[in-house]
């Protein structure tokens, strides 16, 4: 960017580029010949010049109109910002791109109409906006898909890499949409087909690279680091050891080690991306909050498994830290209510019901106005989770209609992601069920409590049984509450002493092993 010779602003963002420069010029200039002809880089570009280049097979292609021109600068820049740092006009550059390369009139400027395609479905997914990241990949997809049957058997254009990238790219939004099983299927269609052909590039890499993230999704851990590991020795060959596309394979593949329980295998390949990534990019570039979010996971299972071996409380503060700094670099960048925020904020919440409920309260709610405000964009498993950790609150206070409440959203959100009867939403389900049920059963408990005086025999018993159907329906902390004020209040010698004394131990055992 810095090559071109106009400094202006486009959106109070400063960018060097000649686009800039035709932005900023009055309408009666913009046709100027003079001015025009005067642009770096250009030794034509007037509206009815031609300029002839050379293209694959010897081809001529010709460019007759300052729109195909502007529009492969406009793309060109696009492309820089989404490889560098997407802002909110990065959107707007692309768009124009798009719509230049529409009314232009020769093949080229087709094949550069999927380009801006492909790159404003690259901004959208990392903006977070997979719907319409998709929309535009798949637009791209069947822009390619026409190119290649119209030139069939006269040239192999560079559109069979790029159909084999949207092909990729629709099986990863998929994915992040939550359908991902559909997601499997196309991925091993495609990874057929490159098997197919024998081709072993960095364009196969990418694809393998992408498709063990998925399996990762799937908790197939092993089979996805096969994959993964047979990406990183072609992505290596390809694109370098420190590389961006090797530096993602190691990342994923860190993640199958922390996945299986190798957490010391997986730190040391987190800790060595950290480092080339912030030697690179500095310490508050986007690409370290996917490299923090993983070493924050990382970290919080290990601790995690310690403190069911130890029975010792762990340590969470680095996760945490990790986390609050991949949050700040996301809110510096797209503010405080954007729905890259999401993934962290969640991850958050996790780490926090192991330690202080009221911020995963805190936090769950702000997920959702954030998704509430992005309605159109949101990523439905954001929100489930967002519901869920809810649901753990409600859980831990006792909350019996709230807990309801927050687990029927979660399996509304999990039939729109995975379908009516799914196991995920029939788990859910069930849960949802025995809840309602107990839900009965406890406001009896507390209607009869009102009847009873404290201290009785009977008000014991009631209490006790109000205690166990709480710890029935999962809600082991209001359980060993309402067991532990019984208890107190009792004498050692009452018959139902014993039974409380059982459900307080078995209550403290159940949350000692992560049972709320």
């Amino acid at each position: 960017i810095d090559f071109f010779q106009f400094t202006l602003e486009l959106e109070d963002v400063p960018l060097s580029t000649p686009v800039n420069f035709y932005r900023s010029m009055p309408e009666d200039e913009k046709e100027d010949e003079d001015i025009l002809a005067s642009w770096p880089l250009l030794e034509i570009l007037k509206p009815s010049s031609k300029l002839e280049t050379k293209g694959a097979g010897e081809e001529t292609f010709r460019i007759s109109s300052i729109e195909e021109v502007v529009g492969e600068m406009y793309f060109e820049i696009g492309r820089f910002l989404n490889l560098t740092r997407p802002w909110r006009g990065t959107e707007k550059i692309l768009s124009r791109a798009k719509d230049l390369m529409k009314i232009a009139p020769f093949h080229r400027a087709r094949g550069l109409l999927g380009s801006a395609l492909v790159e404003l479905g690259t901004f959208y997914q990392k903006t977070g906006m997979f719907r319409d990241s998709l929309i535009h990949t798949q637009n791209a997809f069947n822009v390619y898909k026409g190119l290649t049957e119209e030139f069939k058997g006269r040239h192999s254009g560079p559109e069979e890499n790029d159909i084999i990238i949207c092909q990729s790219s629709i099986c990863a939004l998929k994915a992040d949409l939550g359908d991902l099983q559909a997601a499997k299927k196309s991925y091993e269609k495609l990874i057929n087909e490159l098997k197919a052909e024998r081709r072993e590039d960095q364009l196969t890499a990418q694809v393998l690279t992408n498709y063990g993230d998925l399996l990762l999704k799937l908790n197939l851990a092993e089979e996805a680091r096969t994959v993964l590991l047979r990406a990183e020795k072609l992505m290596v060959r390809y694109r370098g050891v420190h590389s961006d596309g090797a530096t993602k394979v190691r990342s994923s593949l860190a993640a199958t080690y922390a996945t299986t329980g190798d957490y010391k295998k997986a730190m040391k390949l987190f800790e060595g991306i950290q480092a080339s990534k912030i030697m690179r990019y500095g310490d508050d570039h986007p690409e370290l909050v996917v490299v923090n979010n993983g070493m924050a996971t990382t970290l919080f299972k290990h601790e995690r498994e310690n403190e069911k071996k130890t029975k010792k409380k762990g340590d969470y503060s680095r996760s945490i830290n990790l986390l609050i700094d991949s949050l700040r670099i996301m809110e510096r960048l797209h503010g405080t209510e954007h729905i890259l925020l999401l993934p962290t904020l969640n991850k958050l919440n996790v780490i926090y019901t192991e330690t202080d409920l009221s911020l995963v309260e805190r936090h769950a709610r702000r997920v959702l106005s954030i998704v509430e405000k992005n309605k159109h964009a949101a990523s439905d498993m954001q929100e489930r989770q967002a519901h869920f950790s809810l649901s753990k609150v409600a859980k831990h206070d006792g909350d019996v209609d709230a807990y309801v409440t927050h687990l029927e959203k979660v399996m509304e959100i999990s039939k729109r992601i995975h379908g009516d009867s799914a196991r995920e939403v029939m788990s859910v389900k069930n849960k949802v069920e025995e809840a309602k049920g107990k839900a009965e059963e406890i406001k009896t408990y507390r209607e009869a409590l009102k009847e009873q005086q404290k201290g009785s025999e009977d008000w014991a018993q009631t209490m006790h049984d109000l205690a166990m159907a709480f710890c029935e329906a999962d809600m082991y902390s209001k359980g060993l509450e309402i067991a532990k004020e019984a208890r107190k209040q009792i004498a050692d010698n009452m018959e139902i002493a014993q039974d409380l004394d059982i459900l307080i131990e078995h209550a403290t055992t159940e949350i000692n092993d992560g049972n709320l």
